[in-house]
């Protein structure tokens, strides 16, 4: 049945909510109990090599890499990310993080947005913004600057983009003599 009933489904008239509303709770129930027990069993199956093929597993992040997951994730397995994590962790990594969104934030679409701000609280932690002027990016504004500034304007030295855009006071994407009198008075009224 379902075999005969499911590509029909699939051909762009019918939205995903149709198509989970025709099928079971278990969506397990579509197959065949053999495919079931092979799967289960054989090594060899194709999708579960399909699958062992498919692991996002065999790399070590070196850079922060956190996990946000619902424990109560009705869709996405809550197991996958602690198994993820934790094989990182094995792996060598030395920043790899599970933050556990409680059961109270909902199932997969409610805890979305929960995820969501905790993500951007998590990134916020790591942002780092210097301010305009700040050309060597030491988080002070000062006669360092003002001479990087000039020194870079005449091409004794180049600028990567994160100096370039502090350097660039007036925002018109290029570093010119008016970034420079305004980096002075920047200087100057901050010294009085």
């Amino acid at each position: 049945f379902w075999a005969d009933t499911l590509p029909a489904l699939f051909d762009g008239t019918h939205s995903g909510n149709q198509i989970n509303s025709l099928m079971p709770d278990d969506p397990l129930e579509i197959l065949l109990p053999e495919t079931i027990a092979d799967f289960s069993i054989n090594t060899n199956n194709f999708f579960r090599q399909t699958l062992e093929q498919n692991t996002l597993l065999d790399w070590v992040p070196i850079s922060p890499t956190y996990f946000i997951h619902a424990t109560a994730d009705d869709i996405v397995p809550f197991t996958n990310s602690v198994v993820a994590c934790s094989t990182f962790i094995q792996q060598g990594s030395e920043s790899v993080y599970l933050i556990e969104m409680p059961e109270s934030v909902g199932a997969h679409e409610d805890a979305a947005p929960s995820c969501l701000l905790t993500a951007l609280d998590t990134i916020l932690t790591y942002q780092i913004v210097n301010s305009k002027g700040d050309t060597n990016l030491d988080g002070l504004v000062n006669d360092i600057d003002y001479n990087l500034l000039i020194e870079s304007l005449v091409s004794s030295i180049s600028f990567d983009l994160s100096e370039r855009w502090a350097g660039d006071l007036d925002f018109d994407k290029r570093l010119s003599i008016f970034d420079l009198i305004s980096l002075s008075n920047i200087i100057e009224n901050d010294s009085n």
